[in-house]
């Protein structure tokens, strides 16, 4: 046996150890190579990390120290840290970006992503306080000598027109402003559900709070700088058509007009604000001017057969109304100014004002915001007598107080101003006060801000019960309404029944009556009547009433009289078919636009929405009690314009 052969050709113990073992050390070699690698690399990267924190950190500060200098009024400081902290917050980002390959690796990424929104947040938030700074500063420059009052006419006219000049040039650097803060802000909440709350300063937590606030007003200021300097006469002399509605006698666009005035502006300053009785004016038509027929009702129930300038706020659509006042107001006057914009204004807004303006005393009467109403009607109806005042000039108490309430505006604290806006706000959006003016730009900016008192114009489903006082006194201050609505969209053809109910609260005084209306619905263009209910020939009648159809503002209207004795409670109902649905298969949302009249204060509304499917989303929502069922239900008001939409 060859021993040597045999071992020549076995396995050799000690090569086959060592290929055992070669790529256990390969792996092990290349594993240590790896974690050095990741060593440096984190190492690098938390370096970058510490660089980004660090300037994130100067940048904050940064932020609040400009608000700070802000709030200290030290406008320079405000902004120069305002653009350090903008440039900061640039650096931040920059850092980031170099290592911008780690926002795919899993948390870590998540984290890096969230730190290049807050950076992206700071800049953009940075960079609009800078040139907000900036704006507000040249706004506010002319206006040094303000510093207690907002009584803009204090100052020269120069000064006046510089402000306007650069009120004027404002809009498009808000937007930018506006662009910049609402960029900001989508960062910072996407930064915000990513990282804890121990990494986002509290301070820069409430300040995003306010944000929201600021970029609401900047949205109000944009159109207040398109809209005011032609109204404030700028860059020319402007006259506006000034009406006082008495939303105690209500009437379509708001109330009676009782007075009206002329209002003068020169770069901001009013000028002159003359007011007259309503009266004075259509009783002063001469005989040779021949004025339009009165609407129908007014001809029926008041027996005045001319359409004078006292009704012609006869349309729920304001700009109608106003447009018709223009023409009515050129036509009884026919010389002198000619108004290119309409002011109107109810009692419930100078209440509101007298808040601010304390008690008003003229001729001896002295006005609170609780009686101002009450006691200004008595005087201009009974109480002028009794001065000596003739029937002519009975109503000139209604501009004395109107300038006097001015006057006393102007004096009004500066630190007020923000809280006096807002009255005025409200009041726009509550259709207290309306604004509407004959360039169509100023007038487009007006309605898409909701101050025109316009009609909605082609709403898909529109529900609008519009009431006219006609010879009731002032009895819509005693006057409760409630307004429900029933739409049944179970059937191809919708079928909607709509009830007023009024209570007379009043008595038989020299002020208020037996409530005598004429009733109007507003329904869907295409909806038929079926049937009314409640409807009177006349007041005191036991026979029905017509009920008027007939087409307005691109929908169909039906029109009835019904009167309410003191003490009384009546309902008007409406039961109306809508237009056919193409098919009633297709469950399309539901939209329905419910406006309020303007001049009415909150008139509570049930709505009633019944489906053949249950309803899988409402805005605004059920109670949840109600939720899973095929029926929509809810009780509001009528305080502003209401809009519902039901999907399925």
């Amino acid at each position: 046996m060859n021993f040597l052969a045999q071992y020549n050709d076995s396995p050799q113990p000690v090569q086959q150890v060592i290929a055992r073992r070669t790529p256990r050390r390969r792996w092990f070699f290349l594993s240590l190579a790896i974690g050095i690698a990741f060593v440096i690399l984190g190492g690098w990267v938390g370096l970058i990390v510490r660089d980004a924190v660090r300037s994130g950190y100067t940048a904050y500060e940064a932020t609040m120290t400009s608000i700070s200098s802000l709030q200290q009024k030290n406008f320079d400081d405000a902004h120069t840290h305002a653009r350090r902290a903008a440039d900061a917050w640039k650096i931040v980002g920059s850092t980031l970006d170099r290592i911008r390959w780690i926002r795919w690796v899993p948390f870590i990424g998540t984290y890096r992503n969230a730190g290049e929104d807050v950076a992206d947040a700071g800049f953009f938030f940075s960079t609009a306080l800078a040139d907000g700074i900036t704006l507000a500063e040249q706004l506010r420059e002319p206006l040094g000598s303000l510093e207690s009052s907002i009584d803009f006419t204090k100052l020269p006219r120069e000064d006046r027109r510089t402000v306007l000049g650069a009120l004027v040039e404002t809009p498009e650097r808000i937007r930018t402003i506006r662009s910049n803060l609402i960029a900001g802000i989508d960062h910072f909440d996407r930064a915000r559900i990513v990282l804890p709350d121990r990494f986002v300063p509290k301070r820069l937590s409430e300040a995003r709070e306010k944000l929201g606030v600021l970029e609401r007003a900047l949205d109000e200021f944009e159109d207040l700088a398109t809209i005011l300097p032609d109204f404030a006469g700028y860059p020319e002399p402007s006259v506006s058509l000034f009406i006082f509605q008495n939303n105690d006698e209500l009437r379509p666009s708001g109330g009676f007009i009782g007075a009206y005035g002329l209002l003068h502006m020169d770069s901001g300053a009013i000028t002159s604000l003359r007011t007259d009785d309503a009266y004075r004016l259509d009783n002063g038509v001469p005989k040779n001017i021949t004025l339009p027929p009165s609407p129908a009702p007014i001809r029926r129930y008041l027996g005045v057969k001319k359409f004078f300038f006292r009704d012609t706020n006869w349309s729920p659509d304001f700009p109608t109304s106003a447009t018709q006042l223009l023409t009515s107001y050129s036509r009884e006057v026919r010389t002198g100014a000619n108004p290119r914009g309409v002011i109107a204004i109810t009692p419930t807004v100078i209440e509101r004002i007298m808040q601010f303006t304390g008690g008003v005393t003229i001729d001896g009467i002295t006005f609170t915001p609780e009686n101002v109403t009450d006691v200004l009607e008595y005087d201009v109806e009974h109480g002028f007598a009794k001065r000596g005042i003739s029937l002519e000039d009975r109503k000139v108490i209604i501009g004395k107080l109107t300038e006097e309430l001015v006057a006393r505006l102007h004096r009004i604290p500066v630190k007020d101003t923000p809280d006096l806006l807002n009255v005025l706000k409200t009041a726009l959006e509550e259709k207290q006060i309306m604004v509407y003016h004959t360039d169509a730009k100023i007038q487009q900016q007006v309605t898409e801000r909701g101050w025109s008192g316009s009609f909605p114009r082609n709403a898909p489903a529109l529900f609008s019960v519009v009431d006219a006082n006609l010879g009731s006194l002032k009895t819509d201050q005693v006057m409760e309404r409630r307004l429900d609505i029933r739409v049944d969209y179970t059937t191809s053809r919708p079928r909607a029944r709509v009830t007023m109910t009024y209570h007379n609260r009043g008595q038989f005084t020299w002020k208020t009556t037996r409530y005598q209306t004429y009733t109007r619905l507003y329904a869907p263009e295409g909806s038929t009547l079926v049937e009314g209910d409640g409807f009177m020939d006349r007041s005191r009648s036991t026979q029905p009433g017509k009920i008027d159809v007939g087409d307005e503002l691109g929908y169909a209207v039906f029109g009835g009289f019904i009167a309410i004795e003191p003490g009384e409670e009546r309902s008007l109902t409406y039961t109306i078919d809508l237009p056919k649905r193409a098919d009633p298969n297709v469950r399309a949302p539901v939209d329905i636009v419910i406006p309020k009249q303007a001049g009415t204060i909150a008139v509570p509304l049930t709505l009633t929405l019944r489906f053949g499917t249950p309803v899988r989303a409402a805005t605004p929502a059920e109670d949840a009690s109600q939720w899973g069922d095929s029926t929509y239900t809810i009780q509001t008001d009528l305080r502003t314009d209401r809009k519902f939409s039901v999907s399925f």
